[in-house]
């Protein structure tokens, strides 16, 4: 079943693996067939970059398990949560990559510093509100999914493919997992020179007409 999608998203999570984008379990990568409304998600143990294709778990848009011997990642209800918003979205990456991380707890969005941001962010990388409204370290996964969405509502998902969620950390997606995990690199990137820039005591921001 949907053996073609499961070996796309396992290669993406080998992909964001070898990136350095996960550490320990860190991190989760899926994606979407829409004509059968399933998901292909990767399962708990996403960090140790060693999946196979069987190791991918298949829900159902309500999150119900449909096949997979795993316990799938605890990320799902997020995943589903921008799939059934977003009918554009072909595959989402979760990960904690620490440059990202790091201004998603500080709270802060990352605004264009160079063109190295506006060739994959045409605006700002949004942070969304806190889950639970007052900030939760414990907030699970349908709340994090509810405030990407009121986040993104009215955006291009295309123009900004990422966002950082506070007590969390990034989500990235595209029209494929592939590109979902290229985007998740990009924003760890354009987060580490980022921090530089600060730390040098550098603060402008390009219009993100510059390049």
């Amino acid at each position: 079943m949907l053996e073609n999608l499961k070996n796309r998203v396992c290669e993406a999570s080998r992909d964001m693996a070898r990136a350095g984008l996960v550490r320990l379990t860190w991190g989760s990568v899926s994606a979407v067939d829409r004509e059968m409304k399933l998901v292909v998600v990767t399962p708990v143990q996403v960090g140790d970059g060693e999946l196979r294709p069987q190791d991918q778990v298949i829900v159902d848009f309500t999150g119900r398990v449909v096949q997979g011997n795993q316990k799938p990642s605890p990320d799902v209800p997020a995943h589903l949560a921008l799939y059934r918003r977003f009918a554009a979205i072909g595959g989402i990456a979760h990960c904690h990559s620490v440059y990202a991380t790091i201004f998603a707890q500080a709270r802060r969005g990352i605004e264009p510093l160079g063109n190295m941001h506006t060739d994959y962010f045409k605006g700002p990388i949004p942070l969304t509100r806190e889950p639970r409204g007052e900030g939760h370290p414990d907030a699970d996964a349908p709340e994090i999914g509810d405030v990407l969405v009121e986040c993104l509502d009215e955006r291009d998902v295309f123009a900004v493919p990422g966002a950082l969620v506070p007590h969390d950390g990034p989500f990235a997606w595209g029209r494929s997992p592939r590109e979902a995990v290229r985007h998740a690199k990009a924003l760890e990137a354009v987060a580490e020179t980022a921090l530089g820039t600060f730390l040098l005591g550098g603060a402008g921001s390009l219009p993100v007409t510059s390049r």
